[in-house]
């Protein structure tokens, strides 16, 4: 058999309403570049051992790449796109007791995609290609619950780690907040993050959005620069991070309930 085949073993099932319930093991290598949403009628877990592409369903997109697992729930709409020599493994299946776990770790269609599992793909792939009639059931079943065990482990963890990469989103905001092209999608560039991934965890974290707290910032230093003396609009606008200093008198008003130059208006009064 080539390297480049595709493995799809088919298990015999049993007791359907019960326990895990495996119903194939597949090791996906040519994948198309399809971008249609599929639906299953049975959970399905991946993990992604080479190449990347993207994992989308009706809300979410992720560029998936080596070591990301992600999980889809039955009848939820979702797409696997190839971008570049794509290759994934995963395992559909059924039963009760992995709604229970879901419930208990969280995982729902907003909470299914991880990162950083590469450790996990040896132990997939010796899973799949040693996996025969006699033990392909337990096998699988095996890979799913030592794999939901490793996340959840990750998961303890992860309050810590998410908490540093806002604070340092936060920080760069505080730093570069005078640069036009500071965005979300250019902070996750730079650390290497998905940008949703990031906007999702900023606001758990702080409470307020990328966007918003951003803005903020900017308006709060433009004050700064009234109070110091500066009157001209343009001038603040670009200080403060702006191109176009009528989106600038906007944003200042919405959040001060003032306009720029009727907030300087009122200093000079003082």
């Amino acid at each position: 058999m080539s390297n480049t085949d595709n493995i799809c073993k088919f298990i015999t099932t049993k007791n359907l309403n019960e326990d895990i319930t495996p119903l194939n093991f597949v090791y996906e290598k040519n994948k198309t570049a399809e971008k249609n949403l599929s639906i299953l009628s049975a959970f399905a877990i991946y993990i992604v051992t080479s190449g990347s592409g993207i994992f989308s369903t009706m809300h979410t997109e992720h560029s998936i790449k080596k070591g990301d697992i992600f999980i889809t729930l039955p009848s939820m709409p979702f797409a696997i796109q190839n971008i570049q020599n794509l290759k994934y493994i995963y395992i559909t299946f059924i039963g009760s007791r992995f709604n229970k776990l879901r419930e208990k770790h969280k995982i729902s269609k907003s909470n299914n995609f991880f990162t950083g599992n590469e450790s996990l793909i040896p132990f997939w792939e010796t899973a799949i290609q040693s996996a025969n009639e006699s033990n392909i059931s337990i096998l699988s079943e095996s890979v799913i619950l030592y794999t939901i065990a490793r996340l959840t482990e990750k998961e303890k963890k992860a309050p810590d780690k998410k908490a540093n990469l806002a604070h340092a989103v936060k920080q760069k905001i505080d730093e570069n907040y005078s640069d036009t092209n500071l965005s979300v999608i250019t902070i996750a560039e730079e650390l290497n993050y998905n940008d949703k991934y990031i906007s999702t965890i900023f606001k758990k974290i702080f409470g307020t959005g990328f966007s918003d707290y951003l803005l903020d910032v900017r308006i709060s230093h433009a004050i700064d620069f009234i109070n110091a003396g500066l009157t001209n609009i343009k001038d603040i606008a670009f200080l403060c991070g702006f191109s176009d200093q009528f989106y600038f008198s906007k944003c200042f008003k919405k959040l001060k309930g003032v306009a720029p130059r009727e907030f300087i208006k009122s200093k000079r009064i003082e």
